[in-house]
């Protein structure tokens, strides 16, 4: 969560997005090996409504590295808006 008030703080964007790059690249090859596969669109379509659900994504880690230090994040309704947009 960003802080607009302190001025010691920033985020650094190259580092978010090397950490998120795992995570779409995993739903990517999931994607590549459906298509592969040959996955009919009704059970493609169960998927996507998996990871769309509050079960999945309670199962998500989110943590935040400060000073080498990893804290784990509490997710908000924002975040998971973005998931399931």
């Amino acid at each position: 969560m960003r802080n607009e008030r302190d001025v010691n703080y920033r985020t650094l964007v190259s580092d978010s997005i090397k950490r998120a790059v795992p995570m779409f690249d995993w739903f990517y090859q999931q994607g590549v090996a459906d298509r592969m596969a040959k996955l009919p669109r009704a059970e493609a379509q169960k998927k996507v409504d998996y990871f769309k659900s509050d079960e999945f994504q309670n199962q998500l880690t989110h943590t935040q590295s400060i000073i080498n230090h990893e804290y784990k994040e509490q997710v908000s309704d924002k975040k998971r808006q973005i998931f399931t947009a």
